[in-house]
């Protein structure tokens, strides 16, 4: 029981951390003016033939996700 609370928490935790990674993406793609970092390095994973292989975002990546996407909504605010 608590191994399966566990699991849970963990989806949800992958779940929010998707949603602001799509959020951000859509926004980015949405100014379409010039590619940033991380689409970059995504490109350049995809090329060394990583396509069908997953990779998981470091730390530095998601708070910088993190800190654009809370600094967009507060301009919105």
């Amino acid at each position: 029981m608590q191994r399966l609370e566990a699991m849970e928490k963990n989806n949800e935790q992958i779940k929010r951390e998707n949603q602001l990674f799509e959020s951000y993406l859509l926004r980015k793609s949405k100014e379409g003016n010039r590619e940033n970092d991380m689409e970059q390095k995504m490109k350049a994973l995809k090329n060394k033939g990583n396509e069908n292989k997953s990779f998981k975002l470091s730390h530095q990546w998601k708070y910088d996700i993190a800190a654009e996407e809370l600094q967009e909504l507060k301009s919105n605010i």
